[in-house]
């Protein structure tokens, strides 16, 4: 596995383990070790020995799949706008059947990485690296906002819209889940509210 995906997948262990309702002894029990290096792993004061990284990266591999399907599926079944993107490169994974009713061309972009198409508000979010870093270690787990276009593309219709993003780990992936609702062209443009993980402050 290539050194980035190692750190990525061990950057997400702490936020992989309190999402699966583990506590420190108890996946300290599972590897076999103390609780004291489990932290320091988690806190990347120290690294796992090379059996270890693997065992916890196909511990945290496994058990994103099945999650990840049922949650593709109920967004390409959804009839509002949705969208699944990895967030790693901002790569659309999928769209609702809502989206491609507003926004056909979306069909055909199924596993596009969007930065050189994103747009306005959504590229200084994009750039701001202390969001992103914090969306990253679990700090942040949403965001809502008011836009109207977050890609340029010439088969892009202005919609002004309210979009909220999840984040949420399947294994070793982050994704990110956006929702749209169209409103008012009064409503003014810009990120409306950071959620942050409340177990985490």
């Amino acid at each position: 596995m290539p050194e980035p995906m190692i750190a990525l997948g061990l950057a997400l262990l702490p936020q992989w383990r309190r999402e699966r309702g583990l506590s420190v002894s108890m996946l300290a029990d599972e590897l076999g070790v103390s609780k004291r290096t489990l932290r320091h792993w988690e806190a990347s004061l120290s690294c796992p020995r090379p059996y270890l990284r693997h065992r916890i990266l196909e511990m945290m591999r496994e058990d994103g799949h099945a999650d990840f399907a049922m949650t593709k599926m109920m967004i390409e079944r959804e009839t509002s706008m949705a969208t699944l993107f990895d967030f790693a490169d901002l790569r659309l994974i999928c769209a609702s059947r809502g989206m491609a009713a507003v926004w056909p061309i979306v069909e055909r972009m199924n596993g596009t990485a969007f930065p050189p198409l994103i747009a306005n508000e959504t590229a200084r979010l994009i750039s701001d690296r202390a969001l992103f870093q914090g969306i990253r270690q679990g700090m942040v787990i949403g965001l809502s906002g008011v836009m109207d276009r977050h890609v340029y593309l010439d088969t892009d219709p202005l919609v002004h819209h309210r979009w909220t993003a999840s984040f949420k780990t399947y294994g070793l992936r982050l994704i990110a889940e956006l929702s749209y609702e169209p409103c008012g062209c009064d409503e003014v443009i810009g990120l409306r509210t950071l959620h942050f993980n409340e177990m985490k402050r």
